[in-house]
């Protein structure tokens, strides 16, 4: 499968946000966190991070299959906001390949961060295998506890 990252187009705010939406509607209905969850985001929100962050759609075979945000901390640290892929690309490996692509864009970064939620053994896992480890921890609600990982190259 032909894997590609691009830098996001506005006119791909509403394909990404539906599949943002679907990616991460489990997460709401289970963590009710109506105000920071991405399946909550607005499609003004959406654009607005697309115009201002390092925002890039994935493509797989041509057709787009989700996206990645990054957000520069520093110099040498990013910070992986989001990432997310329809539920169609899902449980295929395109996740690491897609990361691995993602931190490929970022030569000089010596730091990644990221967070998700304590209880996501699926995203813990993904994350520790990619050579994330857990720094922290923060409470958003009472059903929702963050996890704080970083990577270090």
């Amino acid at each position: 499968m032909d894997l590609q990252l691009h830098r996001t187009k506005i006119e791909e705010t509403g394909v990404l946000l539906k599949i943002q939406k679907e990616a991460f509607r489990n997460d709401l209905l289970k963590y009710r966190d109506f105000s920071t969850s991405p399946a909550a985001e607005t499609r003004q929100m959406l654009a607005h991070r697309i115009r201002f962050s390092n925002h890039y759609t994935v493509f797989a075979d041509g057709l787009i299959a989700g996206g990645i945000d990054i957000m520069k901390i520093t110099e040498h640290h990013y910070r992986l906001f989001r990432i997310f892929l329809s539920t169609a690309f899902q449980n295929q490996g395109l996740g690491a390949k897609v990361m691995k692509l993602a931190e490929g864009k970022f030569p000089n970064a010596v730091m990644w961060s990221l967070n998700t939620p304590q209880d996501n053994q699926r995203n813990r896992h993904f994350y520790e295998k990619l050579g994330y480890e857990i720094v922290g921890a923060s409470k958003v609600n009472d059903s929702l506890t963050l996890l704080e990982f970083e990577k270090v190259l």
